[in-house]
């Protein structure tokens, strides 16, 4: 027999719905003559879903298989920390440790723009499951003052992010002091 529509049903346990089992009594939908769901719940989490088929004559089938799938609707943020290094920093190469609020979908973006600068694209590596790692050369020639980080990260779900909570601003003093001797 060929359905007339589906029900959908809705949990946030992995128990709350068993396949093969008569359904809960209040779909989360009803009616749905399509193959296609789309459903973005609150809060963001885990949420598991089955269906059920209905006839003309509004018979209801037993659950379907269970699947589950991750609401997320919050983009990535970041944060930013030069392991060991206090600011103000001069010229060297630094560790940049770039730790991240959820799981990306790919490598983010972080680049560098020193005080009155060109912008400077760190490449990133993964370091941990949230946390991105690459290298800062400050330069002689990047002027002292402060310079400031900008990200750009996309997560599993899609949502692109570039905030940074902590760590945007760098404190550069590329110039050597100044003496003067008198007689």
């Amino acid at each position: 027999e060929v359905p007339t529509s589906y029900n959908i049903y809705r949990s946030t346990s992995d128990t709350g719905l068993t396949e093969g089992e008569e359904p809960p009594a209040n779909p989360q939908r009803s009616g749905i003559t399509t193959l296609e769901f789309d459903d973005t719940p609150h809060p963001d989490g885990v949420y598991y879903y089955a269906a059920a088929s209905v006839d003309a004559a509004v018979n209801v089938s037993t659950l379907s298989n269970v699947e589950l799938a991750l609401s997320d609707s919050l983009p990535p943020t970041a944060a930013i920390t030069l392991p060991g290094k206090t600011p103000p920093l001069g010229a060297g190469s630094y560790r940049v440790n770039v730790a991240v609020s959820e799981v990306l979908s790919d490598t983010p973006y972080l680049i560098f723009t020193a005080f009155g600068g060109q912008p400077v694209q760190l490449p990133l590596e993964t370091s941990t499951l949230n946390v991105w790692a690459g290298t800062l050369t400050v330069t002689q020639a990047m002027p002292s003052g402060t310079g400031y980080f900008s990200f750009q990260g996309i997560d599993l779900t899609g949502n692109a992010g570039n905030t940074i909570t902590a760590g945007s601003a760098l404190g550069l003093q590329t110039e050597g002091p100044v003496a003067t001797i008198s007689f």
